[in-house]
Parts: C-alpha cells; structure tokens; sequence
C-alpha cells in the first residue's frame, strides 16, 4: 500500500483507496460499483480518507449533483476516462 496512513483504517477504506489508485477520479457511484461494500461504507471510507488529505474532490462535469474522487498525489484531471459511464 503507497500510504502508510491508512494502515490502520478498515478494509472498506483501504479498498476505495487501492480502487481510486488502480482506476482513477472516479464517482461514489462508480467505487460503489466497482466494489463489494455497500454505498453507505463508500460514503464513510470516502470521508475517512478525506479526512486525513488522501483523496480529493472534485465536480463530476457531466452531473453537477455529483462529486468526482481522486487520490491527492495523482496528477491526472478531475475529468478522466474513467469518470464517463459508457452504456
């Protein structure tokens, strides 16, 4: 795991964060997709990280009413590949 931080944070955390680091700015909804905890554990695993400057938030440009994350170290945009939904 790049951030030692986090050690100590539950498995939900530490999920988001290796999700965030292998995909990229993504929405809650699409980490929530993306993995096994339900919303509600991505919401507060998003708010833990966040709390201790690990992720970053951002506007999710295609649905202002969302939020896009992001690892603070990354130094791609907000807008990415893997924030578009493809249907």
């Amino acid at each position: 795991m790049a951030d030692r931080s986090i050690a100590g944070f539950p498995p939900a955390s530490k999920l988001v964060y290796v999700i965030l680091d292998h995909e990229g700015p993504l929405t809650q909804e699409d980490i929530a997709d993306r993995s096994m905890p339900s919303p509600r554990k991505v919401r507060d695993a998003i708010g833990r990280l966040r709390s201790i400057d690990v992720v970053a938030e951002g506007v999710y440009i295609p649905d202002a009413r969302k939020r896009l994350y992001r690892l603070t170290g990354e130094r791609r945009p907000f807008v990415g590949a893997g924030s578009v939904r493809r249907r």
